[in-house]
């Protein structure tokens, strides 16, 4: 909020904070000349060390101004049909090209693709990772998914229409298809698990997305269903686990808030950039979700 009003006390000349014992290390280092002018850079008063004051804006505690910025995890999928070997090829799958940009036999080293650009240039408040994978059953084990706020995997799944985001709501408990080394996979994903996985607090978030105008596109949700049964779905089965697992013991078991699955179009004519700019709004708003006081009303 504007408007700094209020001095909170954080430390005393024979109790101070960690900040103060900091501060009286480094400041024993040099002359005191130069400590005083490093203690008013510092935010304490000079000349008056038996009481530091720390100036906030409307904070119950001088620590509350550092706030962790939220992590995001996006990922996409590579090709898995007429690869000629190559499980790692990114050309037809919107959700690699629009991480990577130009068609590739490899993941390039960086990624500056058409989505993470339209990120950036819409300032999120958040740090955005991009991660890419074959199109392997078992492929997103590997995933550290405790470890980020959100998760949005997106996949190829929007076949006849070009203007449509699909979100899923919750995952199918099934597994059918080869995947890209065509090879299959046990039938049941986790057995004795219920047929479909899903939450109330992702439903809910879901409520507030589905409808919305990204760009050129419409966002839909779509429940689970025996249909979608592939690669995708068992990605996203793993992400409501790990944050079901988050929820379920706050100060141990992670920092999962959400776990979104995205099914994508093809780019309109091969150009990746409009679907980039949707698609990126729509991460701009579920980031928001997060952070916004009337996320869970």
């Amino acid at each position: 909020k504007a408007g700094c009003t209020k001095t909170y006390v954080v430390g005393s000349s024979s109790s101070v904070t960690d900040l103060g014992s900091l501060w009286h290390a480094m400041a024993g280092r040099w002359n005191r000349s130069f400590s005083r002018r490093l203690a008013a850079t510092a935010g304490f008063v000079s000349g008056a060390m038996h009481e530091p004051r720390f100036h906030a804006c409307n904070v119950e505690h001088a620590s509350d101004i550092r706030q962790e910025r939220l992590r995001v995890l996006v990922t996409g999928f590579h090709d898995w049909r007429d690869l000629e070997g190559n499980v790692w090829r990114c050309r037809d799958n919107p959700s690699c090209r629009l991480i990577y940009g130009p068609p590739s036999a490899t993941p390039p080293i960086k990624r500056s693709g058409p989505l993470v650009r339209a990120v950036q240039a819409l300032g999120v408040a958040a740090e955005v990772s991009y991660i890419t994978m074959p199109v392997l059953w078992h492929t997103c084990s590997g995933l550290d998914l405790l470890s980020y706020d959100i998760v949005i995997h997106m996949g190829l799944g929007m076949y006849d229409r070009k203007d449509t985001l699909l979100l899923e709501r919750g995952a199918f408990n099934a597994r059918n298809g080869t995947d890209a080394h065509a090879e299959k996979a046990g039938h049941t994903i986790q057995f004795g698990g219920t047929q479909v996985l899903s939450n109330d607090s992702m439903a809910l978030r879901l409520r507030h997305v589905d409808g919305l105008k990204t760009g050129t596109l419409q966002v839909q949700v779509a429940s689970a269903r025996a249909e979608n049964t592939f690669i995708c779905n068992e990605t996203h089965f793993r992400a409501l686990k790990a944050q079901a697992l988050a929820a379920s013991a706050p100060s141990t078991g992670g920092r999962l808030r959400a776990a979104y699955f995205l099914h994508l179009p093809y780019a309109k004519e091969d150009d990746h950039v409009e679907l980039a700019v949707g698609v990126a709004e729509l991460i701009k708003f579920l980031i928001e979700l997060e952070t916004s006081k009337w996320r869970l009303e």
